[in-house]
């Protein structure tokens, strides 16, 4: 029997009980190593894909914010030529970028808009100038832009601003009415001494 048989040579057979049977071929299969190399390219392909898809929700919404921002140029030269804003985009010399959809309502003292894009649905960005019936959310403050949904971050400041003010004025305020108040108690306590040392001597 040539033990050094080829790799396309039969394999030797066995005798079992006065029959021959072919040598059955070891099974096949994944090593650890293999296994762990495959789990590691699944977890980047992952990793990648979800960054893309961020990245493409961060693009829509810049896009949103662009159309408000241009939109909220236009209605400043139109409330110039007609003394009110516009109520219907189609008033304004504006067209809306690929996939967007705008609310607008537009009154004599402001108005306010909301946007949406048809790639990241979930997301809405709005903003309001002056005073208005009604505004759009998540718009709070008056001139900022704010957004929400899948991938928006916009918004925070302008309420972290207004928040801050209205606290430092509050303190501010408090500060002055406790300075007051002291220098006032301070005289007065002044004056009663002063009364009461002119009383004595005279």
């Amino acid at each position: 029997m040539n033990k050094s048989a080829g790799r396309g040579q039969k394999l030797p057979h066995l005798r079992v009980g006065g029959r021959q049977r072919p040598r059955l071929r070891a099974t096949v299969g994944f090593t650890l190593i293999e296994l762990l190399v495959v789990v590691v390219i699944l977890g980047i392909l992952a990793t990648i894909g979800t960054n893309v898809i961020g990245a493409r929700e961060k693009a829509y919404l810049a896009v949103m914010k662009a159309d408000l921002k241009n939109l909220a140029s236009e209605q400043e030269l139109h409330v110039v030529n007609n003394y009110e804003y516009a109520n219907i985009i189609t008033d304004l010399p504006f067209t809306l970028s690929e996939g967007i959809t705008m609310e607008l309502l537009g009154e004599t003292g402001g108005f306010t808009a909301r946007t949406t894009h048809l790639g990241v649905p979930s997301a809405r960005c709005a903003i309001f100038i002056g005073t208005v019936s009604s505004i759009y959310s998540p718009a709070t403050v008056s001139g900022a832009m704010s957004c929400d949904g899948a991938g928006a971050g916009g918004g925070g400041n302008g309420n972290g601003n207004a928040n801050g003010n209205a606290n430092g004025n509050a303190n501010g305020n408090g500060n002055n009415a406790n300075g007051n108040a002291n220098g006032n108690a301070n005289n007065a306590n002044g004056n009663a001494n002063g009364n009461a040392n002119g009383n004595g001597n005279g």
